[in-house]
């Protein structure tokens, strides 16, 4: 309806200049073209209506957001040639879209990571885009959006094959699972085993895709962030990859993830360091993350997370208040007699210095958990500490 209205109002004012006609024959003969001509905005509507980022755009941001989305979707199987403007035009696959409506250069670079972090089934997408339009006085409108891709046609299809095949068998599994915490729980464990951090000094494109993450099996923290969206999206799990900085300045990105109607900060890559099995960033209030880095104000639709029920040690019982050892033995023993290889424990502020200095006490820690178990002996272990999140994680040593 708002497109419509717009869209009278402009063509009041043509007809006007131009002496008039038969005002309503014409509004329905242009509103006719209209769907064709802007890709069909609305036709895929149900597949992204509830997308995080698209849900925080405008009305008329939205339209665009369709615009870009039908395109992209009608063209997968097509290869086109297009090149971008301005002063350093490039050429390569891609397509070029025309907008429903002019927007402003920061709404087009708004737009942009909007669709692009709301869709890592489009893992194709190039970072860099072109767009033109015209300058009305000293400001610049822009009605052409022109996108580019990093592989050919063929390269596309065959690269989603490969991505369906791998994710058929845990998606498979996590469709068994009802519970919204272990479903999470099962799709993070999963892609920090199946994928490798890439510290290559100029790592390849597909490293900062789902591609490469679920494919490949070697990702920087984009591709890890794109993969786990992409596997909580298909197992019905709502989330949005969020960016920032660490405390060094360097920029990173994660996922927020809703659980039990509740956002929560994940982070599958600071997990997964040098393979270590560990839970220190799942499920996080932003006050906790915020411990080890900095958000970026540009990310879009961002909550402020603060929730605790769902963080990995709450739920699992091992985010202790205490430093009573006696507490500590019972809780490592509980965890041994489980079978676990691998006990995570965090403390609170006023807890975890005293605790460390038990856990790595020798004897008197063994003594302890060996008489919480009733006599059964405590594997020797490595201990990981971990002070900003206040975790230590015991894994047992190879025999």
């Amino acid at each position: 309806m708002k497109k419509r209205i717009a869209l009278i109002v402009l063509l009041c004012v043509t007809l006007l200049m131009s002496g008039g006609c038969d005002l309503w024959s014409t509004l329905e003969s242009v509103a006719a073209r209209l769907e064709i001509y802007h890709f069909e905005s609305e036709k895929y509507l149900e597949q992204f209506e509830n997308n995080w980022c698209y849900r925080h755009l405008s009305a008329d941001m939205q339209a665009t957001y369709g615009d870009l989305y039908t395109a992209v979707t009608d063209g997968f199987e097509t290869d086109c040639i297009v090149t971008t403007k301005g002063d350093n035009p490039v050429t390569g696959e891609g397509v070029e879209v025309r907008l429903s409506h002019t927007l402003s250069p920061d709404e087009v670079s708004r737009l942009f990571q909007a669709f692009l972090y709301d869709n890592p089934q489009f893992f194709y997408l190039d970072r860099h885009y072109g767009m033109n339009g015209s300058q009305v006085g000293d400001k610049l409108y822009y009605d052409r959006m022109t996108l580019l891709y990093s592989m050919t046609a063929a390269e596309r299809k065959l690269a989603k094959e490969e991505i369906e095949q791998v994710k058929a068998d845990i998606l498979q599994k996590a469709a068994g699972v009802s519970d919204e915490f272990e479903r999470e729980l099962l799709l993070h464990d999963w892609l920090a085993a199946h994928c490798t951090y890439d510290y290559a000094e100029e790592p390849p494109v597909e490293a900062y895709t789902a591609y490469g993450a679920l494919v490949k099996g070697v990702a920087v923290c984009e591709g890890y962030a794109r993969a786990m969206q992409w596997l909580l999206l298909d197992s019905g799990m709502p989330n949005m990859p969020a960016i920032g900085t660490d405390l060094n300045g360097e920029s990173h990105m994660w996922n927020v993830v809703l659980v039990d109607g509740m956002p929560y900060h994940l982070d599958v890559t600071w997990n997964d360091t040098k393979d270590l099995p560990r839970h220190n960033y799942f499920n996080l209030t932003t006050a906790e993350l915020l411990l080890g880095r900095q958000i970026d104000d540009t990310n879009i639709g961002l909550p402020d997370c603060t929730a605790i029920d769902m963080n990995f040690y709450r739920k699992t019982d091992c985010f202790l208040v205490s430093s009573d050892r006696q507490t500590i033995a019972r809780t490592v023993a509980r965890e041994v007699q489980s079978g676990d290889t691998a006990i995570e424990l965090q403390f609170d502020e006023a807890s975890y210095e005293a605790a460390k200095e038990f856990v790595t006490s020798g004897n008197p820690f063994f003594k302890a958990v060996e008489t919480a178990m009733g006599g059964r002996d405590m594997w020797s272990f490595k201990l990981y500490g971990d002070d900003t999140n206040r975790v230590l994680t015991m894994i047992k040593s190879e025999e």
